[in-house]
């Protein structure tokens, strides 16, 4: 992770998340596994959101989702830094500021045969990122738009889902899950 993903901060809401990896995971005996995901919004009304497309071929194929992936303790020093350093790598983005937590959910990845299963808390926050950062809404797209850089091994498509989108779960270039209306629910007006 370059110097920049580096040079984020955080608000007071989710200091709690400015802590190592592993140090997360002692914490709470239901898990064994964290992963992240960031809410970008599009404009200062918040009623566009970023989302990107898995490739065919990847776990969720075709899926649409926001930027995001497993924390990696070798490589992040806390768990705001797996944010950055995710949203840079999916999207070519720098995170400015991590907002706020707007959705954690758990689950299981069954692995039959393997000694245990991987018990997952997926946390998303909201992220406000550097390009087009203090532009209007219509100058902040432009340069959103013009910066992102999708990795086509991970990801295939990507667009801006207004809230009605998200609340009728299906938009012009597919279908959006819970995860995602639950970035626009918890907005701040």
């Amino acid at each position: 992770m370059s110097n920049l993903q580096r040079r984020f901060h955080f608000h007071n809401d989710v200091a709690e998340y400015n802590v190592c990896i592993s140090r997360y995971l002692q914490g709470d005996s239901t898990i064994n596994n964290v992963c992240v995901g960031a809410v970008i919004f599009g404009n200062d009304e918040g009623s566009r959101m970023l989302l990107i497309q898995r490739t065919k071929n990847d776990f969720g194929g075709l899926m649409w989702e926001v930027p995001g992936g497993a924390c990696e303790q070798e490589q992040d020093e806390t768990i705001l830094h797996s944010v950055a350093r995710e949203v840079w790598e999916e999207t070519g983005l720098h995170v400015r500021s991590v907002r706020r937590l707007v959705d954690a959910v758990h689950f299981v990845i069954d692995t039959a045969g393997e000694q245990f299963n991987h018990r997952w808390r997926k946390l998303t926050f909201e992220v406000e990122i550097e390009e087009g950062y203090g532009s209007c809404d219509q100058g902040l797209r432009t340069s959103v738009d013009q910066s992102i850089k999708l990795d086509p091994k991970e990801h295939e498509d990507w667009g801006w889902a207004t809230e009605k989108e998200v609340e009728d779960r299906a938009w012009e270039k597919g279908e959006l899950g819970r995860a995602i209306r639950g970035g626009l629910h918890s907005k701040q007006h």
